[in-house]
């Protein structure tokens, strides 16, 4: 859709979205100010109050996973062949993950990308 709308970057929007969803949605759940947010994932204060509008300029994605992370969120990355050739996709599922050994069960982030042109374009996600 953000590619239908002009967006370059349309995948990395996407992605940065739904890893959004889930911080703001466990913010929420704990019932967490944006100061306290701040605290549990070492972001600033103006930043956790960015990610909640989902403005994402100077946010990277490695910066929202870590945030996830901090609250206890297992997130897994995973680099496969894409189905077609010279195509590059980037696809981000949060929901339910496997129960961990003990109490509890954690909630999986997977950022699963595909890419067939070049290994460079890994770090142009930062």
């Amino acid at each position: 859709m953000l590619t239908d709308l002009g967006f370059d970057d349309a995948e990395e929007l996407s992605a940065k979205a739904i890893l959004a969803v889930k911080l703001n949605e466990l913010i929420q759940s704990r019932g967490l100010s944006q100061t306290e947010a701040a605290a549990i994932t070492g972001m600033t204060q103006p930043k956790v109050s960015q990610v909640g509008r989902y403005k994402f300029q100077n946010i990277s994605l490695e910066r929202l996973m870590q945030a996830l992370m901090s609250f206890d969120q297992q997130v897994e990355i995973t680099v496969k062949p894409a189905r077609c050739a010279h195509v590059a996709v980037i696809t981000v599922a949060a929901g339910r993950g496997r129960s961990c050994p003990g109490p509890g069960t954690g909630d999986v982030v997977a950022i699963n990308e595909a890419l067939t042109q070049s290994p460079e374009r890994l770090n142009a996600y930062p």
